[in-house]
């Protein structure tokens, strides 16, 4: 049988293992991303490349080709301006699957 969790049982769980807490950490901050993608075009999350492509350029900013920590940064906090700078890195490396910096 599976078990439903409430949110004190979860943060239990994640204060006794990192690397679940990490797990759910990186899980929120991308729906997060994907919330501010939603917010800024006013359509649902893309799902082809040609759209995945436009949300890259708008967030990329006309930069080099990679979106890094500044216009992830402007982006997101368009969206919600309570993140740190430490959860936009920790966001920027949830959403970095590749490891291509």
């Amino acid at each position: 049988t599976m078990q439903v969790l409430d949110g004190k049982s979860i943060r239990k769980l994640c204060a006794k293992n990192e690397a679940l807490a990490k797990s759910f950490r990186d899980i929120i901050l991308r729906r997060d991303f994907k919330k501010a993608v939603v917010s800024a075009t006013g359509r649902d999350f893309p799902q082809d490349e040609a759209e995945l492509r436009q949300i890259f350029d708008i967030v990329n900013d006309g930069s080099d080709g990679k979106i890094d920590f500044d216009a992830l940064r402007k982006f997101v906090t368009q969206w919600d301006s309570e993140y740190s700078d430490e959860d936009i890195r920790s966001m920027l490396a949830s959403l970095n699957l590749s490891s291509s910096g």
